[in-house]
């Protein structure tokens, strides 16, 4: 196992400069997976996206949401690999 934890893994995505911690202003979840479509569409992936407060019917949740594996990069981070290839 790469990591011990979920914990783990967002702090070494975090130290690697993989992670962008989103705070919703407005709850709006909409606008939630617009940012998250955006992320993932730029080149390489953009950065994983944990967002902080997300909306469910309504109402900030107090789970947190992510969206982490959207780069070659961080799924091999995921499996503790250098590289995708490298898990093959």
């Amino acid at each position: 196992m790469a990591f011990d934890s979920f914990a783990d893994f967002l702090n070494r995505l975090e130290a690697a400069g993989e992670l962008k911690r989103h705070r919703p202003t407005g709850g709006d979840r909409i606008a939630d997976y617009r940012h998250a479509d955006r992320e993932m569409k730029k080149p390489g992936g953009g950065q994983a996206l944990l967002f902080e407060k997300p909306t469910v019917n309504g109402r900030f949740s107090r789970f947190r949401w992510p969206s982490m594996l959207g780069s070659h990069k961080r799924m091999a981070m995921s499996i503790g690999a250098d590289s995708v290839e490298q898990a093959r």
